[in-house]
């Protein structure tokens, strides 16, 4: 099997691996660890990753640590340069964005159970990961609140809050817009909402280095600007990953970690699979604690709002506010400026007291859909030498780490003694017509507003 690498169903400049992120998180990353430079001769590795963050680096370290499994990580850009060094530094339940009762009826309340267990290990994971390996990664804000941006939207905040403690047992405090507002959170857009207790925030690039640290603490290898061009396997059924300098590098089993930036025409099992979506993220200025008490807005917890195409918040540990959001479906440059834009705008209609404030950064990456809302971790049940770790749906931080140790356990065939659903690790699903995934997004988008925005809850 040989395949070369195809097209590409965006923007060239959103894919420009040469370019730096204009994020504050490359700003104030601080130096980042050595890496093993570029791939451009001759090498071989029981384990192959293709993408080098937060996933791929991941994997690495525990195929190695844990498994005592030779694994090297290719990544197209430098290391952070995709969603792992772009997001909003969010350690949230996710992985999916369908809920429990419809997993259940999909695949049984057994799984679905499994997944929201799963969801909460991921986001310890992370914590633990940090303190246990001494990761100073700006660690702020316990949990998420979910806040109504509309009225009619406490309702069903409500209504998920009761179903936590009658199906887990778990407490999931509702707030009024008053009570919210003690609570350090105040807007024209937050008509009271839930505290989801598990997760936090943190710095996500702060995070990729000390991983790419951990990664190659026990003999892993990890090559950035090492684009993967052509992947075939040998006479021996071998894979040869064939990288952009003209290097090789032969292995026994390869894993796809790259999330929204997955390269079609690689391999046709990964063909139409991913769905990338455009985030675009605003930073201010430091406030003051002034400014800060003027908006009532003065908690370090995350904030995500009710919304389908959500509003993502936090306040930064300098005091900053970072603002973002889904949407657009262009990533050309001038599209990028517009939207940019518009979010400053909409900035300024959530928090009206900052409407002076001056943005400072601003950037945009890709979240990674699938065709049936569900990430997926396993390896292929007639191919067990090629692997997929991808579908993060926007909640990459946490389960992407806790995936990749699931992952390595089953590639070195040892037993996982942690919550893992089965409906994860089914094999990735071709969208019906994958010419039509951004048309079709755009469309979704249009209807998703109108339910945001206009009809009722």
């Amino acid at each position: 099997m040989t395949a070369l690498i195809g097209s590409r169903i965006y923007d060239d400049a959103i894919y420009a691996t040469e370019r730096p992120v204009p994020s504050l998180w490359e700003a104030t990353a601080g130096p980042r660890p050595a890496d093993d430079g570029r791939l451009a001769s001759e090498a071989a590795t029981e384990v192959a990753v293709i993408g080098g963050g937060i996933a791929g680096l991941s994997l690495v370290w525990h195929l190695t640590r844990r498994h005592g499994i030779e694994a090297v990580a290719l990544d197209a850009g430098k290391i952070g340069w995709g969603a792992s060094g772009r997001n909003g530094g969010f350690v949230s339940m996710g992985y999916t964005k369908r809920s429990l009762d419809e997993l259940a009826r999909s695949f049984g309340w057994d799984d679905a159970r499994t997944v929201f267990e799963a969801q909460k290990a991921a986001c310890g994971y992370v914590i633990d990961v940090a303190r246990s390996e001494g990761l100073e990664i700006d660690l702020a804000g316990r949990g998420e609140y979910v806040v109504a941006h509309r009225p009619d939207r406490l309702a069903g905040l409500r209504a998920e809050s009761a179903a936590m403690k009658a199906q887990f047992g778990e407490d999931w405090p509702v707030f009024t817009r008053e009570e919210l507002q003690e609570r350090g959170y105040a807007s024209p857009e937050a008509h009271g909402g839930i505290h989801v207790p598990h997760g936090t925030g943190l710095h996500p690039l702060k995070y990729t280095y000390g991983l790419l640290g951990l990664a190659r603490s026990h003999g892993g290898r990890v090559h950035p600007h090492s684009a993967v061009v052509r992947w075939e396997r040998d006479g021996n059924g071998r894979h040869v990953l064939h990288t952009q300098d003209g290097g090789r590098l032969r292995a026994r089993t390869v894993v796809v970690a790259t999330n929204g930036f997955t390269t079609e025409g690689l391999d046709g099992r990964f063909d139409g699979v991913t769905l990338p979506a455009l985030s675009n993220i605003l930073v201010t200025r430091p406030l003051t604690e002034a400014e800060r008490q003027a908006q009532g807005y003065t908690t370090d917890v995350p904030v995500a709002d009710s919304r389908n195409l959500l509003f993502y918040i936090r306040l930064l540990k300098d005091g900053r506010l970072l603002f973002g959001g889904r949407g657009g479906t262009s990533a050309s440059e001038a599209a990028g400026r517009r939207y940019g834009d518009y979010m400053h705008k909409r900035l300024t209609e959530v928090f009206p007291a900052w409407k002076e404030v001056e943005i400072t950064h601003r950037w945009r990456g890709f979240v990674c859909l699938t065709a049936d809302l569900m990430g997926r971790v396993g390896l292929f049940p007639d191919d067990r030498q090629t692997g997929f770790l991808f579908g993060c749906h926007g909640s990459g931080v946490a389960m992407s780490g806790y995936a990749a140790k699931f992952l390595a356990a089953r590639i070195a065939g040892a037993g996982f003694n942690e919550p893992f659903p089965q409906c994860f690790q089914r094999v990735p699903k071709r969208f019906p017509l994958p010419s039509l995934r951004v048309p079709a997004l755009a469309a979704a988008y249009a209807w998703y507003r109108l339910k945001d925005e206009v009809l009722p809850a």
